[in-house]
């Protein structure tokens, strides 16, 4: 077999091999795709029966727990420890309640907790939040991954803390799938991950 033959060969076969692992990463991709759509309708559809079924899948645990007997309390024995008759039991030094009251920390506040970003925008929801931070930047579109970056520069944060890409991506999705049905086009998606913001909302 001359060297020529040999070159054919194993270029074929290199071709072939080739044509196989392109083949296999666009079965993978496919997939993947498939399974983060199918993942962003679980995250919208879960919560939603979650909040219909009032929380009793969650708290059937803690019901049953509940509901087991407590272990019995050790028996005790010998005589109560006391204070001996006839001694008195110290109080506070003075000034102990006064260094215990400055030491006190102060209670936490309750309700959203108002990062470095502007009053204006910490009022807001994601989705507003987002169409909001897009217009300032002059930006037309973008992914959920640069909103998030943008909150995090704002300091924009929800009850939960500064919200992560998924559940930016989940908001602009539902407003976008929501506002198709009701024609109003305040996010768009001309591809696929990407959104488009049109305005402003002062909600």
């Amino acid at each position: 077999m001359s060297r020529a033959t040999q070159a054919e060969m194993v270029f074929a076969k290199l071709q072939q091999e080739r044509r196989t692992l392109a083949e296999r990463q666009e079965a993978i991709e496919n997939e993947l795709r498939a399974i983060a759509e199918r993942l962003v309708e679980l995250n919208v559809i879960v919560p939603m029966m979650e909040a219909q079924l009032g929380g009793s899948v969650s708290t059937a645990p803690a019901a049953a727990a509940a509901a087991a007997p407590a272990p019995a309390a050790p028996k005790r024995t010998g005589k109560k420890p006391g204070p001996k008759p006839g001694r008195k039991k110290p109080g506070p030094k003075p000034g102990a309640k006064a260094r215990a009251a400055a030491a006190a920390p102060a209670p936490a506040r309750r309700g959203r907790r108002r990062a470095s970003g502007s009053s204006e925008l910490q009022d807001m929801g994601i989705v507003d939040a987002a169409i909001y931070l897009a217009q300032k930047h002059g930006v037309a579109s973008a992914d959920a991954g640069l909103v998030q970056q943008w909150f995090e520069e704002a300091g924009f944060k929800t009850r939960k803390g500064t919200p992560n890409r998924n559940s930016i991506y989940v908001s602009l999705n539902r407003e976008f799938t929501e506002g198709a049905k009701k024609g109003r086009n305040r996010i768009s998606r001309p591809d696929k991950g990407k959104f488009q913001f049109n305005e402003v909302s002062a909600s």
